[in-house]
């Protein structure tokens, strides 16, 4: 189906509006994921946008999966080692779903990190459990 741009940008800016007046409806904060043009074209920005969201008090497991479907495509667009990224990576491990190239990612991250974090140790330990677990079967 080819997308009429005009069209598109009408039903976009109204959505925008609506969700100005309800902006405390995450239904409408999820169809503008992938309504915007933007968010199509950066996956970084739709990260940050996801993580606006649940640092402001969502917990919708909608927008956990999208976040970490975004990590899973490009590890490298998550830059630090936050609460909402220990909280995501958690969920992750929860799911046995954590990829090596999240592992590498969240292990060069930590690096970084100035004092001893406990989730991130939980979250390399779950996933080197996984990896051995995944070897012995």
């Amino acid at each position: 189906m080819i997308r009429e741009d005009s069209y598109a940008d009408k039903v976009l800016k109204n959505v925008e509006d609506i969700c100005r007046v309800h902006n405390k409806d995450m239904r409408l904060v999820w169809i503008l994921l992938f309504l915007r043009g933007d968010y199509a074209k950066n996956a970084a920005l739709k990260y940050y946008a996801i993580r606006e969201q649940v640092m402001g008090g969502c917990t919708s497991p909608y927008f956990y999966l999208e976040a970490y479907l975004l990590l899973e495509k490009e590890p490298y667009i998550m830059t630090e080692m936050g609460e909402f990224e220990c909280r995501l990576l958690l969920w992750a491990c929860r799911k046995h779903a954590i990829t090596k190239e999240l592992v590498i990612q969240v292990t060069h991250l930590a690096g970084d990190l100035r004092t001893y974090e406990e989730r991130v140790y939980k979250i390399l330990f779950a996933a080197a459990m996984r990896s051995i677990r995944k070897r012995n079967c």
